[in-house]
């Protein structure tokens, strides 16, 4: 599975964010060429994006969200730059992600399924060889099938993607929540999906990470490691770490895993 992100950052490639951007807690970013740039944008913030990127080291973790009718030319321009890999939006086919493969240079693919489609295709899409991480998309979603977005309405997709990503062992980010000043609302959701078993949450707002991160705690590796370790010294069989009441079957599950992410 590697070492999954508790937070990925949309960050619009507008000239406004461009030029303000500075480094944030999110575990990834990912710049955003498809819904939060207008079509008669889109040529121009290539172009932005691109110079923009041309600046960076490549130490941070950086994807592009591209537009899938645009996908190939994005894709053809920022290959060469400080990119770790791109969010495929809509993700409905495994043939049709099969066939991107050769112009994606070897670069990691977030599969983001946001369709009906994709929904009732996220087991094959999950299975794919070149999907390395699968994401939920609610709006999208709830669009298509003119459904209010609400918590109750979309569980059956995020049970069906949570199910295909566990089988084929991708990490699953959870959908983002567009309510970002009301921080005991997002707790609660994180701490829902993470019981859950989703690895992560993607963000639209920089408000967002440090509840996001914090509700995903126990996807840091090194943290887990702290609990282990500290739950050993003890050496009882209950240990309040953190304010978290832990036993041996919790560390036991701790211990597998770091052992599925042994590179982190």
């Amino acid at each position: 599975m590697g070492n999954p992100w508790r937070s990925a950052l949309f960050i619009p490639a507008t000239e406004r964010f461009l030029a303000g951007y500075q480094a944030r807690d999110a575990d990834v970013v990912i710049f955003d060429l498809e819904d939060s740039v207008v079509e008669e944008d889109k040529e121009a913030a290539l172009v932005r994006l691109t110079d923009f990127l041309k600046s960076r080291s490549g130490e941070e973790h950086f994807f592009v969200r591209v537009n899938k009718s645009r996908a190939y030319q994005e894709i053809s321009v920022l290959n060469a730059l400080a990119v770790e890999g791109y969010m495929l939006p809509k993700a409905e086919k495994a043939d049709e992600l099969l066939e991107m493969e050769e112009s994606l240079g070897g670069k990691k693919v977030i599969a983001l399924v946001e369709t009906p489609l994709g929904i009732l295709n996220v087991k094959e899409i999950a299975s794919c060889h070149m999907v390395d991480i699968l994401a939920f998309g609610a709006e999208d979603f709830t669009c298509a099938m003119n459904m209010e977005n609400t918590f109750t309405n979309i569980q059956v997709a995020r049970n069906l993607l949570l199910m295909a990503a566990k089988a084929y062992g991708k990490p699953a980010l959870d959908t983002p929540s567009f309510n970002f000043k009301e921080e005991g609302v997002l707790a609660q959701e994180i701490q829902a999906i993470a019981g859950m078993g989703f690895t992560g949450k993607l963000a639209i707002h920089p408000a967002q990470i440090a509840v996001i991160n914090k509700g995903f705690a126990l996807n840091d590796m090194g943290y887990i490691r702290s609990v282990v370790r500290r739950f050993e010294e003890a050496d009882q069989g209950v240990q309040e770490i953190d304010g978290v009441i832990y036993e041996m079957p919790h560390i036991k599950r701790f211990k597998k895993i770091l052992a599925e992410n042994q590179d982190s």
